[in-house]
């Protein structure tokens, strides 16, 4: 089974149909998740213009290192700023990583 919730709704998604005494024979492993408003938000500068390549590597980043950090992306273009919070929740450990690829990440608050 496979939960998932937002502000409007949760749905319920079966996966597997099975007896009672297959059941009662496996074992689940159940994950507790931090709720998102309680943890500082980290958020990335891109400029648009210089590094639409980079993108795609943010994105395996955020894939890799997941944790309990909402990710939010400011894109910047020669018109204006975008804000775009995204629904990848990201550890700290990405922090180095994104550092690495030569761009301004902060954590700040929401």
């Amino acid at each position: 089974m496979k939960i998932s919730k937002n502000e409007n709704f949760t749905r319920i998604s079966v996966l597997k149909i099975e007896s009672i005494k297959e059941a009662q024979e496996e074992r689940v492993e159940v994950i507790k998740r931090k709720k998102a408003e309680d943890m500082t938000p980290f958020t990335i500068h891109l400029n648009l213009i210089k590094e639409t390549d980079i993108v795609e590597k943010l994105y395996s980043l955020a894939t890799q290192y997941r944790g309990y950090h909402p990710l939010r992306l400011i894109l910047k273009s020669k018109e204006e700023s975008i804000c775009v919070e995204s629904n990848i929740e990201v550890s700290s450990e990405i922090i180095n990583k994104v550092k690495e690829l030569g761009l301004h990440i902060r954590e700040e608050a929401s």
